[in-house]
């Protein structure tokens, strides 16, 4: 993630917020990294719900949604819904706000359902690896 522990002194200073996620914007953008791209623009996305900034292009955040989607991030990907749902109430959209909302059911179901089925493998490959020890 583009965000860790040492950066927190750019928590409540918006403008070296800003000036952090145009360079790593940067970054992204010449090292030809499109998931860290979609971090930045998940970021922006949140940095603009919280400032109450609704004229953020929705477009920008349903892509970075797909590109986390496509790379398997399915939680970064359901926090992109989470953020449509929000921005979607806060500007009185709610039919739209209550389909988005079904879709994020939707996927925290499958998120939930893809972390059972790794639960279950480990267990499994935990249960051989026991076996081999013991042999």
């Amino acid at each position: 993630m583009l965000l860790q522990q040492r950066d927190l002194p750019f928590i409540g200073n918006l403008d070296a917020a800003e000036t952090y996620l145009e360079q790593s914007r940067r970054i992204a953008v010449d090292d030809e990294d499109v998931r860290g791209l979609a971090f930045v623009q998940l970021t922006e996305a949140e940095i603009a719900l919280v400032s109450r900034d609704l004229g953020f292009p929705a477009q920008a955040l349903d892509a970075a949604r797909a590109t986390l989607e496509q790379r398997g991030d399915w939680v970064n990907a359901a926090h992109a819904r989470h953020l449509e749902v929000r921005r979607l109430l806060l500007i009185g959209r709610l039919d739209q706000a209550e389909r988005a909302l079904a879709l994020l059911r939707v996927a925290a179901r499958a998120l939930v359902a893809r972390e059972r089925q790794v639960r279950e493998r480990a267990d499994q490959v935990l249960a051989v690896l026991a076996h081999h020890v013991r042999v």
